[in-house]
């Protein structure tokens, strides 16, 4: 619908002349988009409600409200970049920077908007153009098939599905201001990331750590595996044994009584898993559902009480859950089904695996639940009778969570604490059942039925605004607090790419003398301590991006030529020291210094051939100025290095200090 509307799209890596951010510049056709005066409120809500969130609150971002609200109309193009933003929050990005450009001499208009992930930011612009049109009065309506923007830029949000775990991580990662770079976007492995740069760097796949054994994850990818290695350190565990057939099954009841409880013996949130077995008839039914999961079953006796999860960060106990399996209350009016809807209305229920709290779905688990009460979806309970929906209390089969941390016995703290070392893992959830998380599994029976890999936090977040503060403490497994897991960054910007490589040399030389280790690029080839790390990198975010991901590198230096920092701006989100040579900019120095500006933590330094200091940038301020008639890949000069050593040592600067 609005294709034609799209004259022209820039993307920008990173800080550039436009923004302090990655940021799209976008030309848009004002002739091909209706008038802002003919944007309804509720279409634009209905819109998103129906083809992006869902949200059910009926409301837009405060920016957007106000733009509605003003008393005079906000321009188009204010529009256009407003809602570019507002989509892509929807979908969890981190964005908040737009502007409006100067337009171009035939009448077109100019749009900046920041992003985070490349292809959503690529397709938020087109999207917002098809929005305004479906919300004009009598622009189309939402029926039929959608309109390209929209269509595409619904295509990559959900191929890189929300992810609640992600959503507080990040946060927290960003507020602590660990760079972080997310290694994959889309499908099982999303999660990748590494945080810092350098020697310094971490890898983590959601809350598993890079120095979680192999061994441990082998181990806890077994649930026969996990129960056998703590019964070794005295760890309080149900006796389980694994079966392949039937008449197995039998033996096993015949010596442990009922009732029991029948899961695979991979897999996770509660798939498969029967808890209850009250006899042979619904052991053989249980043992027919575990098997489409994993060859082999494991028939465990049934311990009684709830479930309780025991977060562990770094060897300690820091929060406890009881999850409570997914339910629904009788109103007197509505049937099981009904009840469930409204249930899943809860905006927080999503996906299995990505949302806190997970959909119910009505299923051959649930229906066997239903079954043993005797009733069934249609059923309508009296008031207030509790409708139980599942045997187990995974919040993937749709559980609930309530803290329990301040009720956990010391006794059982330290069981969960002994459980964590023996399997080895620095983060992880330890299932533990008991009738009274308050009173010792010395005195009551009790036990450890599973201990979780990949544990989330995200409940956490959930419930009470993470009080007990577990997102932050799984953070500090990685980073202490107190360090983020930067190397100085530099940038050296010149008139020609060989001007700038000589400069950074120069600057790498002081750092080599400091016994540092020195990755080093032009955009182009990769060097560490003068040894080649990749010749010919097809674009310079990949140079650049290399600099961050070497394990040895203790310092990177990026050297570009102007044309290429003003076309497509900083390929890192921000720099401790940017390093200027004005020589040969004709009359560009200024835009460029303030790119650099925008990104350098510490400051700008300015060296060059010409005596004359920051005068020459407009009153910018740049910290100091050297002189450096003569740059010849030799000994960095003394002044150069000295001003390097003054500007590292000064405390960085933020962003939101500057605006």
């Amino acid at each position: 619908m609005t294709e034609a509307s799209i004259a022209a799209i820039h993307m920008f890596d990173g800080p550039n002349i436009d923004l302090p951010t990655a940021s799209v510049r976008l030309t848009v056709r004002p002739d091909l988009l209706p008038p802002v005066g003919s944007v309804d409120r509720a279409a634009v809500l209905a819109i998103l409600e129906m083809h992006v969130l869902r949200r059910g609150s009926g409301r837009l971002s405060p920016e957007i409200e106000a733009m509605f609200g003003a008393a005079q109309e906000a321009d188009l193009a204010s529009w256009v970049s407003a809602l570019a933003i507002e989509l892509q929050r929807l979908f969890d990005e981190d964005v908040a920077h737009w502007k409006v450009g100067r337009p171009r001499p035939n009448g077109n208009l100019v749009v900046c908007y920041a992003y985070e992930n490349r292809d959503i930011g690529s397709w938020a612009g087109p999207a917002a153009c098809d929005l305004l049109v479906m919300a004009a009065v009598g622009g189309g309506g939402t029926d039929g098939e959608l309109p390209r923007g929209l269509r595409r830029f619904l295509q990559v949000t959900q191929a890189r599905c929300r992810d609640d775990l992600m959503v507080v991580l990040l946060r927290e990662i960003k507020r602590r201001g660990i760079p972080y770079r997310r290694l994959v976007d889309s499908g099982r492995t999303r999660r990748l990331l590494q945080l810092g740069h350098g020697v310094h760097q971490r890898q983590a796949n959601g809350t598993v750590t890079d120095r979680s054994s192999a061994v441990a994850n082998i181990v806890t990818a077994s649930k026969h595996q996990t129960l056998r290695m703590l019964d070794r350190v005295g760890v309080p565990v149900p006796r389980q044994r694994m079966v392949t057939s039937n008449a197995a099954a039998k033996s096993v009841a015949e010596v442990f009584g009922y009732p029991l409880v029948v899961k695979p013996d991979r897999g996770t949130g509660g798939i498969g898993i029967t808890a209850g077995v009250a006899d042979e008839a619904e052991l053989f039914d249980a043992i027919a559902r575990a098997r489409p999961f994993a060859e082999a079953v494991a028939v465990e006796e049934f311990i009684e009480g709830e479930d309780r999860r025991l977060m562990m960060c770094d060897g300690k106990m820091v929060a406890a859950t009881q999850r409570l399996r997914a339910q629904v209350v009788g109103d007197g009016r509505q049937s099981i089904r009904s009840l469930i809807e409204e249930v899943n209305a809860d905006p927080r229920r999503g996906e299995k695996g990505v949302s806190i709290l997970t959909r119910l779905e009505i299923d051959a688990a649930m229906l066997a639940v239903l079954t043993a009460q005797g009733i069934t979806p249609d059923d309508v309970p009296a008031r207030d009778q509790r409708v139980l929906l599942r045997t187990t209390a995974n919040l993937k089969s749709g559980g609930q969570p309530v803290d329990v941390t301040d009720q956990v016995h010391p006794d059982n703290r330290l069981m969960a604490e002994v459980t964590a070392d023996a399997i080895g893992l620095d983060i992880c959830g330890v299932d533990f059942v008991t009738t009274d998380i308050s009173r010792s599994w010395r005195e009551i029976r009790s036990a450890v039925v599973e201990v979780n890999l990949s544990a989330s936090v995200a409940m956490y977040d959930f419930i009470d605004g993470d009080r007990h503060g577990v997102v932050r403490k799984a953070i500090e497994v990685f980073f202490p607090q107190g360090s983020d897991g930067r190397i100085p960054l530099l940038v050296v910007a010149a008139g020609h790419a060989e001007r700038a490589l000589a400069v950074a040399r120069c600057a790498a030389d002081r750092f080599v003398m400091l016994g540092k280790k020195v990755a080093l690029s032009d955009g182009q080839d990769v060097w560490l301590d003068e040894h080649v790390c990749r010749n010919g990198c097809e674009t310079v975010a990949e140079a650049a991006e290399m600099l961050l991901a070497h394990p040895h590198s203790e310092v990177a230096i990026l050297a570009l030529d102007a044309p290429v920092l003003l076309k497509s701006g900083l390929p890192w989100p921000d720099c401790d020291l940017a390093v200027l040579d004005p020589d040969g900019l004709d009359g560009r120095s200024l835009e460029v210094l303030g790119v650099l500006a925008r990104a350098a933590r510490r400051g700008v330094l300015k060296v060059g051939s010409e005596e004359n200091g920051p005068s020459l940038l407009g009153g910018l301020e740049v910290s100091c100025h050297v002189h450096l008639p003569m740059v010849d890949g030799a000994d960095a000069p003394d002044e150069l290095g000295h001003a390097i050593e003054t500007i590292m040592a000064m405390e960085p600067h933020t962003q939101a200090e500057e605006d």
